[in-house]
């Protein structure tokens, strides 16, 4: 059961830090967009863990149908483990990436946009807006090394994990 649990934790840190970038995707907009806000508010963070555990438990109980089964390495390289918690993994791995470079591209933009604006701005007005540019480049930043950590940590895995399942080395894989 342990293993579900902590495969549930991980997809809910992975959800996390999705809408993570969502938010800072939202915050790259003039005008809030509402549909963002309502998705990436506290308690959709807490809708996000509570429906990871409770899937990771719900896998738990699919597994122990046909008896016990042992606690090894070989039995994370199943079809059900692979495609419940690999597959989602990998795409929302792939979705904060994706997300990152709108989050990116948009502040290149702005940032172009905004050396143009703060011209004829009071100096008070011009540095505000510099501050909150800064500040911005900042938060991408540290969400940038966030999902390097995350790449790192869950694709390696993860191909791992789809490549002995479509070769049928679960057996001789699970040894590395």
């Amino acid at each position: 059961m342990l293993k579900h649990v902590v495969c549930g934790t991980i997809i809910a840190s992975l959800l996390q830090n999705l809408l993570i970038c969502l938010e800072r995707l939202n915050a790259t907009f003039r005008t809030k967009r509402r549909v963002l806000d309502i998705i990436t508010n506290n308690v959709s963070v807490l809708v996000c863990f509570v429906l990871s555990l409770c899937f990771g438990i719900l896998r738990f109980g699919i597994e122990t149908l046909k008896g016990p089964v042992p606690c090894e390495a070989v039995q994370t390289l199943t079809p059900l483990f692979v495609f419940s918690h690999d597959l989602p993994a990998v795409t929302i791995v792939i979705s904060i990436i994706s997300i990152y470079g709108v989050i990116v591209c948009r502040m290149v933009k702005q940032q172009k946009l905004v050396g143009v604006q703060t011209r004829g701005l009071p100096a008070d007005q011009s540095q505000k807006r510099k501050n909150n540019e800064l500040r911005m480049r900042r938060n991408v930043l540290t969400l940038g090394v966030i999902i390097c950590v995350t790449v790192v940590g869950v694709l390696p895995r993860s191909l791992l994990g789809f490549y002995s399942f479509s070769k049928g080395l679960s057996e001789k894989v699970a040894d590395l």
